[in-house]
């Protein structure tokens, strides 16, 4: 479930914490699995959220720059307050911060949370979100190619020595650990799936996350990325059946849509079937971009869970 950590409306601000704490226990009292802010500090374009009387409005068309808070700070507040929903980020963008101190981010929220993190990785999304706070942005993905070792090697093995052309670690130790050394899974997510990135999940990951929330067709889209999914890890010698497959869609509940994008929709027995679906094909983990992000949307969506094949 991604829960409303930024601003959904033009005339309206951000929610604050005791709003976004409500949603993430409600949705963990629903029955929810886990809680998967983006890491985003500031979109220059398109909207989130907007209600199906008001989409034909054309100023409500019209793009606006959307704010967010610190994702991981959230998550630290949501980890200390939650006892069972599994704590992950839609995803990290590794340009904002050094891997090797994001190790110590994540080590941190897991002994909050008690073993509830997955590391959700990523080269960043927004170019000009990243130049407006003095971020370097250039080669993003070379970027992250070059702080996977970094990352991996201390979650995994605890140290990570690497002299790469971004990051340099020389003897670096990941002490204190929480409460699963070695354990922490780490996600990559893919929006387009290009090459490299699909290379890269592949080469690193334990779970492939597929972001398909906005595209046009999600059960076209959602097969064609459990083929690639296959046909990648037959190219680098990888057993599928040692890599997890995720998949973030939308779905719109209370007569609401999302622009720019197909959500599910429908009463809880269809919404329930096409996730169905996805499981079949593999997709072992559902991530939910609900419209309306509110506590009336997560129980509106809550009869949905109990149809699932889980």
């Amino acid at each position: 479930m991604i829960p409303p950590h930024g601003e959904n409306w033009p005339d309206r601000p951000a929610a604050g914490w005791a709003e976004i704490l409500d949603f993430a226990i409600a949705a963990e009292s629903a029955g929810f699995d886990g809680i998967w802010p983006a890491d985003e500090f500031f979109r220059t374009t398109g909207r989130i959220d907007v209600a199906v009387d008001e989409a034909d409005d054309p100023a409500m068309q019209e793009t606006y720059p959307a704010a967010f808070w610190d994702s991981w700070t959230l998550l630290a507040g949501i980890a200390a307050r939650t006892s069972r929903i599994e704590i992950g980020t839609l995803i990290t963008s590794n340009t904002y911060r050094n891997p090797a101190h994001l190790v110590k981010i994540l080590e941190t929220v897991d002994e909050i949370s008690g073993g509830r993190v997955v590391a959700g990785l990523g080269p960043g999304g927004d170019p000009a979100e990243g130049r407006m706070f003095g971020y370097e942005w250039e080669r993003p993905v070379s970027r992250f190619e070059d702080a996977l070792p970094i990352i991996a090697g201390l979650l995994r093995e605890g140290y990570a020595t690497h002299h790469g052309s971004f990051y340099q670690v020389d003897g670096c130790v990941n002490r204190p650990q929480g409460p699963r050394p070695g354990r922490i899974p780490l996600l990559i997510a893919t929006f387009a799936a290009r090459p490299r990135m699909s290379r890269l999940a592949a080469q690193w990951a334990d779970i492939w996350e597929h972001s398909i929330a906005f595209t046009e067709d999600q059960p076209a889209e959602a097969r064609r990325r459990a083929e690639l999914t296959r046909r990648t890890c037959e190219q680098f010698g990888r057993d599928p059946a040692t890599l997890e497959m995720a998949l973030s869609i939308s779905v719109a509940v209370r007569d609401r849509t999302i622009p720019g994008a197909n959500p599910l929709v429908g009463d809880p027995s269809a919404i329930a079937a096409a996730i169905n679906d996805f499981r079949e094909l593999g997709f072992t983990r559902i991530q939910v971009l609900l419209t309306p992000p509110t506590v009336d949307g997560v129980e509106a969506f809550a009869p949905v869970l109990e149809l699932l094949d889980r």
